[in-house]
């Protein structure tokens, strides 16, 4: 097993030129990631780093590219997984003490391989990013109302916000002169179509993020809150008049409430362009459609469990379901005769059905042994 690990860091070694060579908006590149170990050497702990930066920078891109909904259908992501689908390995900033290892790394995963992993899984995903729109960040507090001006907790916050690599990219204004005559935080707020369009255009991007902020504290509680409401005028992914409401322990600053807030907003626009961009899971894949015969609940339920270990069967779903027969679509990659092949290593047979079915396939199971 040690062997195999090594074998693969030094594959992944071996292709650090072409790393180097990879765009920062490759949605299957995640880079940046920090690892610093002190272990009871630096061997140790420089194999340790390897396998941790695989794990975490897999679960980043998994995070990336699926929509939340789906994620319980993954697996625990391990090194033997990630370093599976991985393709090359970029470190940066290398240091190594007697004990210690620390570095910057950049890994490359297998756009290929990453596809046929999660539509064997029937995970949608999207891999296109959203156009990017730029932030006007309106914040309202103690009556007066700032989008500009260097008091702006609300603007602050966006600074220490999460990662910046999703699909749904936010760019920052600058803030300078030009963006003070070109909006003001009564027209943002005001949802000016004609002076966003002008603002956006300043920034090259496809809309504009309009989020505003209230601060103010619960009458009843006595905490802090922070409320928003953000609307995308123009391109890019669409949330309607998303409203969050962030509550913070006694004393919590503005900032503090503007950070978590931000990182709702966000996800609400990572997940709404994954809905819309998503490809489904089953894109690109051929799908037939058979009657199963079952007496009971306990023949489906066996049936669904060799389908799941059928090599030939990429994913099924349920049709129709009635006391006598289960209808199934099941999707593969090739012909028919590759999912007939695939079942029959689960001890079950696709046979034509006979003239006049309401389909064309026929899917038996005989009972397993210990399946009932």
């Amino acid at each position: 097993m040690m062997f195999a690990r090594i074998f693969a860091i030094l594959m992944l070694l071996a292709g650090l030129s072409v790393a180097g060579g990879a765009r920062a908006s490759d949605p299957y590149t995640i880079s940046n990631i920090n690892i610093d170990l002190t272990r009871e050497t630096s061997s140790i702990a420089r194999q340790e780093a390897f396998e941790t930066a695989h794990i975490q920078a897999f679960e980043h891109l998994l995070n990336r590219l699926t929509p939340l909904a789906d994620r319980g259908r993954l697996p625990p992501v391990t090194y033997a997984l990630a370093a599976d689908h991985a393709a090359a390995l970029k470190i940066e900033d290398e240091k190594t003490t007697a004990t210690r290892y620390a570095a910057t790394m950049e890994i490359a995963f297998r756009p290929d391989r990453v596809r046929a992993f999660l539509r064997q899984r029937g995970v949608d995903f999207a891999e296109t990013p959203a156009p990017a729109i730029v932030l006007a960040p309106v914040y309202n507090w103690a009556g007066a109302q700032s989008l500009w001006e260097g008091t702006n907790a609300w603007a602050s916050a966006w600074n220490f916000r999460g990662p910046a690599d999703g699909l749904a990219p936010v760019m920052l204004p600058r803030g300078d002169l030009a963006d003070v005559g070109a909006l003001s935080a009564a027209q943002a707020a005001a949802l000016d179509k004609a002076r966003l369009r002008a603002f956006a255009a300043r920034y090259s991007a496809a809309g504009v993020l309009v989020a505003e902020a209230r601060f103010g504290i619960d009458p009843v509680s006595g905490r802090p809150t922070l409320e928003t409401v953000s609307n995308v005028v123009g391109g890019g992914p669409q949330i309607g008049a998303f409203r969050h409401v962030e509550v913070g322990a006694p004393g919590a600053k503005p900032e503090e409430l503007g950070v978590k807030a931000a990182n709702a907003i966000i996800a609400a626009l990572e997940a709404a362009w994954k809905r819309n961009a998503a490809g489904p899971a089953t894109a690109g894949l051929s799908s037939l459609v058979a009657d199963l015969p079952i007496t009971g609940l306990a023949d489906f339920a066996n049936a669904r469990r060799r389908l799941d270990a059928s090599p030939g069967v990429t994913r099924h779903e349920l049709v129709a379901l009635s006391r006598t027969r289960a209808r199934l679509r099941l999707y593969y990659n090739g012909t028919p005769e590759t999912v007939r092949s695939g079942v029959a290593r689960q001890s079950m047979d696709l046979a034509r059905a006979g003239a006049g079915g309401e389909t064309e396939w026929v899917l038996i199971a005989p009972p397993s042994l210990g399946g009932r």
